[in-house]
């Protein structure tokens, strides 16, 4: 087999694109592929750079020989190379959505939230669904809709002079990291638009003896901000569909990273650093609970939790950014 390193990014190219579960042997098809017409076209003789660049050529571009691996693609309204990714990202979204919400409500009812009948229940689990996918599902075709009409590209236009190299594998971003990012971005936007009562870090005993369960947000206020976290996970999800395609750290996916974060990050200053979206009866409970000596900064802390979270969120994102930077080499001299 002829070690190539043209061929090995144009392999890479290809296969990048595909399902995870048939990469290994599209790979060595194509390999075999690119011999055989090596050895036909040279025979006995060197194979030199520009027979591997006459071969490749002959057998299209990455984004072209992916499709007819994938021809599901051209029949879609999102067009190739993107509509993979696009059937992708909605399962996951779709999954993530409908789960959180059914986890939510089991939750709820276990919490003694719901005090109507089983068929109420299920009435209010179905018309959250309803109104949590067919946002999710405008917002992932949005997104997809404006990169392919924007033409953003996945592929280089000159495939064989351009073609990124190869990627070590420290610098490769994981399938799963990106399946896991939209989930949980899905998941929690879907509690904080539908049901974030179900979000408590406090139980307590009331003067019966009962066990209740105080929420840390409150709900109405909470609610009302829906437009917030939906604009929150709009921005994770372009950055976390830009990660899939690109397959590898590189300098777009280090800018969508720090583009995305810093809107992230403002969207939840307008979100957490207003008080009236904490439950003013945990705040009660907590200062409560503490010392009559406690330090002034425990205290404090308590008594701004918003401030606490946005604080940490903050420090998550920025150590993304900070990742995503070095890994993406912007802090590298071209």
């Amino acid at each position: 087999m002829y070690n190539h390193d043209l061929i090995d990014r144009y392999v890479y190219a290809v296969t990048r694109r595909l399902p995870q579960r048939s990469r290994e042997d599209i790979d060595k098809e194509l390999r075999g592929l690119v011999d055989d017409m090596l050895e036909e076209r040279c025979g006995p003789n060197t194979v030199t750079d520009k027979d591997v660049r006459v071969v490749l050529t002959e057998l299209g571009t990455p984004d072209e020989l992916a499709a007819k691996y994938d021809p599901e693609g051209d029949r879609a309204l999102i067009p190739p190379p993107y509509y993979r990714y696009y059937i992708r990202t909605m399962h996951i979204v779709m999954a993530a959505v409908v789960g959180s919400l059914l986890l939510s409500s089991v939750i709820a009812i276990f919490a003694g939230d719901y005090k109507g009948t089983p068929l109420n229940h299920i009435l209010h689990w179905i018309a959250n669904i309803c109104s949590a996918v067919l946002p999710a599902f405008g917002a992932v075709t949005l997104v997809f809709a404006i990169l392919s009409r924007k033409g953003v590209s996945i592929d280089s236009s000159d495939p064989l002079s351009s073609l990124p190299a190869v990627p070590q594998k420290n610098q490769r971003i994981p399938v799963g990291e990106c399946v896991f990012s939209i989930i949980i971005n899905a998941a929690m936007t879907a509690i904080m638009c539908f049901v974030p009562q179900i979000v408590s870090v406090l139980n307590y005993k009331d003067g019966a003896g009962l066990t209740k369960v105080v929420p840390m947000f409150d709900a109405p206020a909470v609610k009302g901000l829906w437009y917030v976290w939906a604009a929150i996970f709009a921005a994770a999800l372009v950055r976390d569909i830009v990660k899939l395609m690109e397959g590898s750290f590189s300098r777009r996916v280090a800018l969508v990273t720090v583009a995305a974060d810093l809107i992230s990050i403002a969207l939840f200053a307008v979100g957490f650093l207003r008080s009236s979206i904490v439950n003013p009866q945990l705040i009660d409970l907590l200062q409560k609970e503490l010392p009559a000596n406690a330090e002034p900064f425990a205290v404090a802390m308590f008594s701004n939790l918003n401030v606490v979270l946005f604080g940490i969120l903050t420090v998550a994102l920025a150590i993304d950014i900070i990742t995503a930077c070095f890994k993406g080499g912007l802090f590298e001299k071209k």
